[in-house]
């Protein structure tokens, strides 16, 4: 069972030491403390800390943890040698017993493993052994019960561990994150000032909290270049244009942006919870839902996505598993996008998202996402009005038509309808080339927003 004082992270490298705890290695410990549960763990597996095999392999016992109540062990040993080629054979295993009985053992999940799996906190709660780490790009929480079921969280960089819960600055400004303790449910999050009045803010918190804030802010400002209208319709790269959108467009249109990203990938996402977090930020954009249900399937796209790394883990670092390998990476990040895409912060949710989709599936390109852009937002430059008369020919089929493509996502019969307005006396080329086309058209298309009445392309 985890000691009543909390135990913290090193935000950043800080190395800031707090009051010891008396079983695992986390640090919310003097190293002395660690050292002393590392030669403990040794001793009860009767295996030394550190050894070299027959092989050449070094085997280092880097983190350990011993249930205070049940002969129930836990270990996160690392085997490595420099191979004559210069590369580093390497790998981190969780490991748990029980009785002297193996009861779990895992490839310890890692961006490259070459660049450390740094465990700052590991304890027994109850009969699961939660081990904290940070590896090259990210700080995870993982649970294993004695029964073997597993779980994961990514964390930010700074959290504490308390009796019940682990908190943790979230990505959202002055807000904390907020994991069950043992089996990392993701619960409701908290203000920074309730967190702070209950005595659970994570260390350094305000200073990080802050640092992001101004960080995000500077780069909007510094960021933004006015494109011109060659500009606008050349540009690769949709974060110069989501840049160039900044302040100018709708909540809404953002959001059925990042929603249309993600639906180029939805073939790689394996759990209906990824699947069903696109489908309520689409009603969320368009105004069927509210903050709570949206923030609901977040964390469920979250738990997915901690569910899809941590299948990833298992599957063998062999050559002969490279394509394995590979689709569990692809099935992780497209679970990664659903929950961004879920996100309160259209923004930044829709640029995490753009980020993360290209290259996922054969298809998702750069230039892809700009041609989605160009058919939500239209020509920035060029402002078109609709002529009424349009929308009350032939009994107001034109519109008719236009909510059931909405509707029914039948984008296929833009053709159609271009002929439709043809007919009713549209001579605008813009509306007209655009409908006829044969590239990608979703929900938001700047066209069929102007003919339901639903909002222009700008605020």
């Amino acid at each position: 069972m985890s000691s009543n004082q909390p135990a913290y992270s090193e935000a950043h490298r800080d190395f800031e030491r707090y009051g010891p705890t008396p079983f695992g290695v986390g640090s919310g410990q003097s190293m002395d403390n660690a050292a002393t549960v590392i030669r403990a763990v040794s001793e009860l597996l009767h295996c030394p800390v550190r050894h070299v095999d027959a092989d050449g392999y070094t085997h280092e016992i880097t983190a350990g943890a011993v249930h205070p109540g049940i002969r129930a062990v836990a270990s996160v040993p690392c085997k490595s040698k420099t191979l004559e080629s210069g590369y580093v054979d390497i790998e981190f295993r969780f490991k748990a017993q029980v009785d002297g009985r193996a009861v779990t053992e895992w490839i310890v999940q890692t961006y490259n493993p070459y660049f450390g799996c740094d465990v700052r906190y590991m304890g027994w709660h109850d009969r699961w052994v939660v081990m904290i780490y940070r590896e090259k790009h990210h700080t995870y929480a993982c649970s294993h019960s004695v029964a073997g079921e597993r779980r994961l969280a990514q964390l930010t960089n700074e959290w504490l561990v308390t009796d019940n819960q682990i908190i943790c600055r979230s990505e959202e400004p002055d807000l904390v994150d907020r994991f069950r303790l043992p089996d990392l449910d993701r619960l409701p999050p908290l203000s920074a000032d309730k967190a702070r009045r209950a005595g659970m803010l994570p260390p350094d918190y305000d200073r990080w909290n802050e640092w992001h804030k101004n960080y995000q802010r500077e780069r909007s400002q510094s960021g933004r270049r006015m494109l011109r209208e060659p500009e606008w319709f050349r540009s690769s790269q949709p974060q110069e244009m989501l840049t160039f959108l900044r302040g100018k467009s709708s909540e809404r249109k953002l959001r059925l942006f990042g929603v249309a990203c993600c639906r180029q990938i939805c073939g790689e996402m394996r759990d209906e919870r990824s699947r069903r977090a696109i489908e309520i930020a689409e009603d969320f954009a368009e105004g069927r839902c509210d903050k709570r249900t949206l923030s609901l399937a977040r964390q469920d796209a979250l738990t997915a996505s901690g569910a899809a790394r941590l299948a990833a883990a298992d599957v063998p670092r062999t050559a002969a598993c490279l394509d394995a390998l590979r689709a569990a990476y692809v099935v992780a990040e497209a679970a990664n996008a659903a929950q961004q895409v879920a996100a309160e912060d259209a923004y930044q949710a829709t640029c995490a998202v753009a980020g993360t989709t290209v290259g996922l599936a054969a298809n998702v390109r750069s230039h892809d996402q700009c041609d989605l852009l160009r058919c939500i937002f239209g020509n920035p430059f060029r402002p078109i009005a609709i002529d009424p008369s349009w929308l009350t020919w032939n009994d107001g089929t034109v519109v008719k038509m236009a909510q059931a493509i909405y509707d029914e996502r039948a984008f296929d019969r833009m053709p159609i309808l271009a002929d439709a307005l043809d007919e009713a006396g549209c001579d605008n080329a813009d509306i007209l080339s655009h409908f006829r086309q044969p590239c990608e058209h979703v929900r938001g298309c700047w066209v069929l927003d102007l003919l339901l009445g639903k909002e222009i392309s700008w605020c």
